[in-house]
């Protein structure tokens, strides 16, 4: 049977075999208002004639704190209300407006991760979204850089410029990477022996080749169509420079360079330069 509180009118649910037949006294657990409960099979007096039972202090059972019967709910420790037959239970308005945010949040972290887990396995998606925001952030901007060869800094005074390359077919090693360019020396002394590095990297930056040449070596189309890589790199490591020399490039000068790659691994995505090493000449 459902019995309700008179003061705060909240519902329970009661079991009315506990009910003994001159009623119960009970205690309502949400407002502690007491009210006599009498059995619902007994006939209700004559208007005139009903009259509450007295109680008296000896024989009198103390009130219990919850009533009994009562099936235990989760709204909190004291009895549950009853609910109507057909009446939906709605949420308590607290926790709906804390699981809200807290799932945003969830939300806007899982995208961030997902995110940011696309751009850095799929390189299509990491160069696509380096451009898009490079004019936005110079340091992308300058890592991106306007040629397709990247560059680092070198000595100091010695930096790397009009850098290009290309593919050449060769008739041994077959295709391979050609990276020419000029290194200008901007400092006030002499250098000599210039040695420009190349170094190849895959989608994540890692390094997967590197060559290195001096500086004034250059060999013609012909070359590179038929002379083995040996023979290439050989010709490319000869310290003194041909067809230009490399014994001195003064204040304000500059020397070509150019770097041959054979059998290159698969997946290059970038090409860093630096100034592997050079001397400085006396005045």
């Amino acid at each position: 049977m459902i019995i309700q509180c008179e003061q705060c009118e909240t519902k329970f649910r009661f079991d009315e075999s506990r009910i003994p037949p001159e009623g119960i006294w009970v205690r309502c657990s949400r407002c502690r208002h007491e009210f006599f409960q009498p059995h619902p099979m007994a006939q209700p007096p004559a208007e005139e004639e009903m009259t509450i039972p007295d109680i008296r202090i000896d024989d009198h059972k103390p009130i219990p704190e919850v009533l009994p019967g009562i099936e235990p709910q989760p709204v909190d420790k004291t009895a549950e209300p009853a609910e109507a037959e057909g009446e939906e239970k709605e949420p308590p308005a607290e926790k709906e407006t804390t699981r809200t945010p807290l799932t945003v949040l969830y939300l806007i972290i899982a995208v961030i991760l997902l995110g940011s887990l696309g751009i850095w396995v799929l390189p299509d998606v990491r160069q696509k979204a380096m451009k898009m925001l490079a004019p936005h952030v110079p340091a992308i901007e300058r890592m991106l850089g306007a040629d397709p060869a990247k560059k680092k800094s070198g000595l100091e005074g010695i930096v790397v410029q009009s850098i290009r390359q290309r593919f050449a077919d060769n008739a041994i090693a077959g295709r391979i990477r050609v990276i020419e360019g000029e290194v200008y020396n901007r400092s006030e002394v002499p250098f000599t022996r210039i040695r420009v590095k190349a170094e190849l990297a895959d989608a994540s930056d890692a390094v997967v080749a590197q060559r290195q040449s001096y500086t004034g070596n250059i060999l013609t189309d012909d070359e590179l169509t038929v002379m083995p890589d040996e023979g290439i790199q050989q010709k490319l490591s000869y310290v003194q420079g041909s067809p230009v020399s490399n014994d001195r490039v003064p204040p304000g000068g500059q020397i070509p360079f150019m770097i041959v790659v054979a059998a290159e691994p698969p997946g290059v995505a970038n090409v860093y330069l630096s100034i592997a090493g050079a001397e400085k000449l006396l005045q």
